[in-house]
């Protein structure tokens, strides 16, 4: 059982909080893009100095990286450059602008935390931006 957080709570007592009940939302959610939305707003919420996030699905026929949610609002701050190294590797990795990136500056992000998942035993992709 979850109680509402008091005056007290530590911004990681906050996020525990959110990661905990995520599960809890997911499983009163039916609609799949309800679904994908809620998991990046909360990851977002979840991530110290996050301030954007998109959730990207490897489409089976086609091999493609397709946006299903992000947040904020209005364009989605995606990298599929760095979507599909983090998908093909299969590993995460945090990343740091340089100069010669035009592709990530041009969005105007300094750094970004690139998190492939599976589903399935299959390869998906996942963005977090700060």
């Amino acid at each position: 059982m979850f109680a509402p957080a008091d005056a007290g709570t530590t911004d990681a007592d906050r996020r525990l909080a959110l990661l905990y009940e995520l599960p809890l939302k997911l499983g009163q959610e039916g609609r799949l893009d309800v679904l994908l939305q809620t998991i990046v707003e909360q990851m977002v919420a979840i991530i110290p100095g996050a301030a954007r996030g998109a959730l990207l699905v490897k489409e089976p026929r086609t091999g493609n990286l397709l946006l299903k949610a992000h947040q904020l609002a209005g364009e989605p701050a995606v990298s599929m450059t760095l979507a599909r190294r983090a998908v093909e590797e299969r590993q995460g990795f945090v990343w740091q602008s340089r100069r010669n990136e035009s592709e990530h500056l041009a969005a105007g992000h300094r750094l970004g935390h690139v998190c492939p998942a599976a589903v399935e035993g299959r390869s998906a992709g996942r963005n977090v931006r700060g």
